[in-house]
């Protein structure tokens, strides 16, 4: 065997048996994804809402429901849709003051089985509150 050779032959075995180490201790990822099957406003505060709307900057998308009595809902479903992780801006009217707030992100909740669809839930409660999450 040739000098080369032998010089060669350590870094084969290296990378053969580290290529073994992580062929062995890495999960299989598997993909898999959260279906969103509707969009929900819900007005928890004493208030009515007008003028809701939810604008996805990324997507050029937007949804929106005109007025959300106090402790009611406005919803609105659509086929089964991925959820992409995307920011978004929303903005209302109270009072006739307009409200608005950007780059928020949904909470998801770590335990979400991806094989059940779940809400998109904006929730309104008192002085300007609100929060964003997925639940199913």
């Amino acid at each position: 065997m040739s000098k080369k050779a032998l010089k060669i032959i350590p870094f084969i075995i290296l990378f053969s048996l580290l290529n073994t180490l992580i062929g062995c201790s890495s999960p299989k990822i598997t993909p898999t994804s959260i279906q969103i099957k509707r969009l929900v406003f819900l007005n928890q505060s004493s208030k009515t809402l007008n003028n809701v709307r939810i604008y996805v900057t990324k997507t050029h998308e937007f949804a929106s429901c005109g007025h959300i009595l106090p402790k009611t809902e406005c919803s609105t479903g659509f086929p089964l849709r991925e959820y992409q992780g995307n920011s978004f801006d929303i903005s209302w009217s109270e009072n006739g003051r307009n409200k608005s707030r950007h780059n928020i992100q949904a909470v998801v909740p770590v335990n979400i089985n991806t094989e059940k669809p779940a809400n998109a839930v904006i929730t309104f409660g008192e002085n300007e509150y609100f929060t964003a999450s997925l639940i199913q």
